[in-house]
């Protein structure tokens, strides 16, 4: 009887758990970059993968499998479970697939839905995701004594980096680009930037981060945070940061320390006041090893 009442209790949390009209567009435009494969399944059949690159969205929110493999060909005509993982949160909608001259297409519902997962399963998730660590020292002072604050904020670093504003409506597109420094217009990471800056869903989904990295490379290191009084950030300043990559077993991880200099600084505020910060850094200093492990990492 207990495990009915939980059983009942995680399936509603799931059907309570949907993806707003925001994350449902960041959603597809990830799916029509390349970045995520998904699985199919019915009742009718064994469940069959699509490689990601294969999937093109769209405008209407119809999803085209261009070439599509037999197995994947052989769901025309039924109602299937879609499912992906979207920067770590599983996710699942049913539509109907249907044969085309393209190859195969569905229809992405106008409503997603995130799937439950128990926190051990989540932690397993998380392990073997890049994880990093920001290192801030401050001079205050306090009833005239000064001292240095020393802080470790821990960073979420974004599965899938958008560095396009395809998925965006155009009055999000505007306000992404309002964020744009001018001559920066067309750079990759700056643009991932603005996009983070846009929403808080990032923060919903890991509630034990502080600061969000919406973009990293062999070269740079994008920060931002919803709280802009946490990453108290000028340009020019330079500061301790730590990379953790997942590594096979039995090695577990490589940690990286780094050294990050300030470039840019974006803010997002409303009523004049401060809501969002994001600042785009280069890897100033690092030890040779790093440098050509993080070069053969992000090739």
């Amino acid at each position: 009887m207990n495990d009915i009442k939980t059983s009942a209790k995680i399936e509603n949390k799931v059907q309570n758990a949907h993806l707003s009209s925001v994350e449902r567009s960041i959603v597809l435009s990830s799916l029509s970059n390349g970045r995520i494969p998904i699985s199919i399944d019915s009742d009718c059949g064994l469940p069959a993968t699509v490689e990601a690159g294969k999937l093109t969205v769209l405008d209407n929110g119809v999803i085209l499998v261009s070439r599509p493999t037999p197995d994947v060909a052989a769901f025309a005509g039924e109602v299937v479970t879609v499912r992906f993982e979207w920067n770590g949160v599983p996710v699942f909608f049913q539509s109907e697939m249907k044969k085309v001259r393209a190859g195969i297409a569905f229809v992405a519902p106008a409503v997603m839905s995130r799937a439950f997962v128990p926190q051990k399963e989540r932690v397993k998730s998380e392990e073997k995701r890049i994880s990093a660590t920001l290192f801030l020292e401050r001079e205050e002072e306090t009833d005239g004594v000064r001292f240095m604050n020393k802080r470790a904020l821990l960073c979420s670093v974004f599965e899938h980096f958008l560095t396009d504003f395809s998925g965006l409506s155009e009055e999000e597109t505007d306000l992404a680009r309002s964020f744009l420094p001018k001559g920066w217009e067309k750079d990759e990471a700056i643009i991932a930037l603005s996009r983070a800056l846009l929403f808080d869903m990032q923060k919903k989904e890991n509630e034990q981060s502080e600061v969000f990295i919406p973009f990293l490379d062999k070269n740079r290191v994008c920060l931002c945070s919803f709280d802009s009084e946490l990453l108290p950030l000028f340009e020019g300043d330079e500061v301790a940061f730590e990379l953790r990559f997942p590594l096979p077993h039995p090695l577990k991880e490589r940690k990286i320390a780094i050294s990050i200099t300030v470039v840019r600084v974006l803010e997002k505020a409303e009523n004049e006041k401060p809501t969002a910060l994001g600042a785009l850094c280069r890897i100033s200093s690092a030890r040779m090893e790093d440098v050509r492990f993080l070069s053969d990492y992000f090739k």
